[in-house]
């Protein structure tokens, strides 16, 4: 069937599909590359299997303004980077204080 890394999904070593929605016209091909390459790595990385890499697909979608929900609410692409942004603060802010 698939490999189980402890506490992780289920990798099904015969093909492995990522996708990644982020907001409209944010990745240019550049980027499209960048992360299409990093995101196989990571399935092939967790799966113990370099061969993976040759078998992951990765589905770019990329989601138009006010297209992503959470809790209820249609996030515009401000919102979400707000909310990204606080999330990386909060985390800097709990590393620091880790030290």
């Amino acid at each position: 069937m698939g490999k189980r890394p402890r506490g992780g999904p289920r990798l099904s070593t015969s093909l492995c599909e990522s996708r990644y929605s982020p907001p409209w016209g944010v990745l240019d091909r550049d980027k499209q590359l960048g992360v299409v390459k990093e995101l196989t790595d990571i399935v092939a990385a967790a799966a113990g299997d370099s061969s993976l890499r040759e078998r992951t697909w990765v589905l770019l979608t990329e989601s138009p303004e006010g297209g992503w929900g959470i809790g209820g609410h249609a996030n515009s692409n401000a919102e979400i980077a707000a909310s990204a942004r606080a999330a990386l603060a909060a985390s800097a802010r709990a590393a620091l204080a880790g030290q």
